[in-house]
């Protein structure tokens, strides 16, 4: 398809070799989009090496983790993502990837409520 293909010619560019892997389907992360807003991961200059890529006028980031390709996208509330690898490895692999490259295990509500006390502690001792 012109998606496959698209994302083949951006890893061809990418990873210096030419591409020879199959790109899956796309399959939904198991994360609340409040957990994880890709624009804003990708451009705060923490998450490096991903690529913004237009995929039937839709805005995808693709880059690499463990040797695999991975491309995701939001749609509605849902982010998903495809993969390719020369390893065998399943959409849950990438799964456990990603929930360990984003560290989704954490509740980021819960984090800004410890920092916000935080905050609120160091204020005190600095009066």
């Amino acid at each position: 398809t012109r998606h496959t293909k698209r994302l083949q010619s951006y890893i061809s560019k990418n990873m210096n070799e030419p591409a020879t892997m199959i790109l899956s389907e796309w399959f939904q992360l198991p994360v609340e989009k409040t957990q994880l807003t890709l624009k804003t991961t990708f451009k705060c200059g923490q998450c490096f090496r991903w690529k913004a890529v237009k995929i039937e006028n839709q805005e995808t980031w693709c880059g690499v983790i463990e040797n695999d390709v991975v491309c995701l996208k939001e749609e509605d509330e849902k982010i998903l993502f495809s993969f390719g690898t020369q390893n065998n490895k399943t959409s849950s692999d990438i799964i456990e990837s990603l929930t360990d490259y984003f560290q989704l295990k954490y509740d980021l509500a819960d984090l800004y409520e410890f920092w916000a006390k935080e905050k609120e502690a160091d204020k005190s001792i600095k009066k």
